[in-house]
């Protein structure tokens, strides 16, 4: 867990080198050109990965990784906001920021979990 706790937060800090607050089209680019860290972690723990993954494996495994990676997603997204001093605006709808990042979450982690 560790290793993909590194793995996400080096990805996660190329996203904030933006001066601007995203677009759907800028976050669908962020997510497709900083996920290099994830790509190597599943690649070189590969077998690690799939046996906590399997039926005799480590059945919250799924769910840390997924936790892990919406709250570290909630984080960019909220810099976002704080880059306009509006994080006051995803106050009032935490439920959508939990369910945008949760969304980006699986739309990376898919392949792994798979």
């Amino acid at each position: 867990m560790a290793k993909f706790r590194k793995a996400v937060a080096k990805d996660i800090k190329h996203w904030q080198t933006m001066n601007h607050s995203p677009s759907k089209k800028d976050m669908d680019r962020l997510i497709d050109q900083n996920i290099n860290e994830l790509i190597n972690f599943a690649t070189e723990n590969h077998e690690s990965v799939s046996t906590l993954l399997s039926r005799n494996g480590d059945a919250n495994f799924p769910y840390r990784i997924i936790e892990y990676s919406t709250r570290m997603i909630e984080q960019a997204i909220i810099y976002y906001y704080s880059l306009y001093h509006q994080e006051r605006l995803l106050s009032k709808k935490n439920t959508k920021l939990q369910f945008i990042s949760r969304q980006y979450a699986l739309a990376f982690l898919e392949p792994l979990l798979i």
